[in-house]
């Protein structure tokens, strides 16, 4: 269980400055911007508006050529120095075969997102395609070994038990406050597998503790994260979700909970099971109860009270209360914790 005092006044002035910063770049989505890739990756009518010269070209691409660890899952990122509907994309496997991507366009159709389907696999070398106002490009880049197939049968996994690094993570959502969250979320979150086949996998989370030896342990004083059985059919790439998880914060003599509703947790197990990549997980987190920690008082929009001097809304959770914020958090690689079975605790 985290413990430790914060100092609100230490805190409001790189928070303000991080909330600002968080705004630069935000160039939103273009309405109705979505193209159908479909198998061949889209394309357009061969020209611009009012049928003049099209002369647009790639500013960038994302992967860049020759880079070696994309991670399956990504989308790609084409990026170009004017809008045309003259452009179609492509992306081809080392071993020949055509992967379908689906487009969708924003910034006014200066950004393209292409997001593989089916035939997308690790330790595998692939080539993205682009034609641009009838100008050929292509980059080529490799995929890591995440993706490739698990090399036993999905029940090897029942018993894992994955560290994930909430503290280490990267989190993306809320933009200006993440650094707040991540003094409350110091705890480590642990995953487990209770049953996996080739169609199904079930998990367990749990907050970890380190014990009298230092090495990390389930915290056996908060209660498990059940999550229902999801598909595997992607295997080994997993995503489960539970309708909500409460996040236990020791601040002196009294624990606080945090809920985080609509939890969902990603990410690709290892071939050999030892690790999990691309791990994201996803929420709405219920600041309700955080007010006392900065010393904003006991009220249920405290906390939201006291940032929205530096921009931060709160959105409304599922019982209406206005305490809400949406998180995302991207995590490092999660390995293994080979001496850890997860139990449930209620």
């Amino acid at each position: 269980m985290a413990t430790g005092p914060l100092n609100l006044f230490t805190l409001l002035l790189p928070l303000g400055l991080m909330a600002c910063n968080g705004d630069k770049g935000d160039g939103g989505t273009d309405d109705g911007g979505s193209a159908d890739g479909g198998g061949d990756g889209g394309g357009g009518d061969g020209g611009t508006d009012g049928g003049d010269p099209c002369d647009v070209s790639i500013l960038e691409v994302e992967p860049a050529d020759g880079d070696d660890s994309w991670y399956w899952r990504d989308p790609l990122v084409v990026t170009l120095d004017g809008a045309t509907d003259d452009l179609a994309f492509t992306l081809t496997s080392g071993s020949g075969v055509d992967v379908p991507l689906t487009v969708e366009s924003s910034e006014g159709g200066l950004v393209y997102t292409l997001i593989p389907g089916a035939g997308m696999t690790g330790s595998e070398t692939y080539t993205l395609g682009m034609d641009v106002c009838g100008t050929l490009d292509s980059v080529s880049f490799s995929t890591t070994a995440y993706g490739t197939p698990l090399s036993a049968d999905a029940s090897s996994l029942i018993g894992n038990t994955w560290y994930f690094d909430l503290p280490g993570s990267t989190f993306v959502q809320p933009i200006g406050i993440g650094a707040l969250l991540s003094t409350f979320l110091t705890m480590p979150i642990l995953v487990g597998v209770t049953d996996a086949s080739s169609t199904s996998i079930d998990l367990l989370g749990a907050q970890g503790v380190r014990d009298e030896s230092e090495a990390w342990v389930q915290d056996l004083e908060q209660v498990t994260w059940d999550f229902p059985a999801a598909s595997f059919a992607e295997a080994p790439y997993f995503k489960v979700y539970a309708d909500e998880i409460i996040i236990g914060y020791q601040y002196g003599s009294t624990l606080y909970e945090i809920p985080v509703y609509g939890f969902e947790v990603e990410g690709t197990i290892s071939a050999d099971g030892s690790k999990v990549g691309g791990g994201k997980a996803f929420g709405q987190g219920d600041t309700r109860n955080m007010g006392p920690l900065i010393g904003a008082g006991d009220e249920p929009t405290a906390l939201c009270e006291t940032f929205a001097s530096i921009g931060l809304v709160c959105e409304t959770c599922p019982d209406g209360v206005q305490s809400c914020m949406t998180l995302e958090v991207h995590f490092p690689e999660a390995p293994l914790l080979s001496e850890i079975t997860l139990v449930e605790v209620e």
